[in-house]
């Protein structure tokens, strides 16, 4: 009896090990920030300074997106944004979708997920907070693929900002007809970062 209970032991043991080692690591897998504090962001990449307003026009809805590259391969854990609120409801849909493979986001299948950011801080000064926004999905983001963080605003009086990065220079696209056309905005990126569970080895 002693002896299979030192077995049994050493087999749990053994399997331990073996689930430690292929533990998830949270890692950063893109992100925006560079050199700026996620808690000073500097100047607001706004559209309702360049007259295009995150809401909704006879049209369609207005959308920013911007594109990121992960550097590593694992399911999504949380989005962190640089996000504001200028007027009306503080709150923004925020829609992950992979790229079309011409340089836009692809709407054509479904979303990978959408998210929704609440009582976003009001004002387009510096030491805004960042807005963390964890995925309840968790779809999988493969390394060296493209792919899209869709801003639109969560109701009809809403006018938002998504702030820039103070070191990445990347177009950030905008479409104001419901996602049927994108075209270039700004050659700012906007402040965000993912983070992913990685698989150990």
């Amino acid at each position: 009896m002693t002896s299979l209970k030192a077995a049994a032991i050493l087999v749990l043991t053994a399997a331990g090990t073996a689930c430690a080692s292929n533990a998830m690591a949270q890692t950063i897998a893109y992100t925006s920030y560079e050199n700026l504090s996620k808690h000073s962001y500097q100047g607001p990449q706004s559209v309702g300074t360049a007259g295009y307003h995150l809401g909704y026009l006879p049209s369609g809805y207005i959308a920013l997106a911007a594109s990121f590259v992960p550097t590593t391969t694992g399911t999504l854990d949380y989005l962190e944004l640089a996000l504001g609120s200028l007027a009306g409801f503080p709150a923004a849909t925020v829609t992950l979708v992979p790229d079309n493979g011409s340089g836009a986001p692809d709407l054509s299948d479904p979303v990978l997920e959408t998210l929704l950011a609440q009582k976003l801080p009001l004002g387009s000064g510096v030491k805004t907070r960042s807005t963390k926004l964890v995925s309840a999905a968790k779809p999988s983001l493969t390394a060296g693929q493209t792919y899209w963080i869709i801003l639109t605003t969560a109701a009809y009086d809403g006018n938002l900002i998504w702030y820039q990065s103070d070191t990445v220079s990347q177009r950030v696209i905008y479409t104001n007809d419901g996602g049927q056309n994108f075209t270039g905005y700004t050659s700012h990126q906007a402040a965000f970062e993912v983070v992913v569970n990685a698989s150990g080895s």
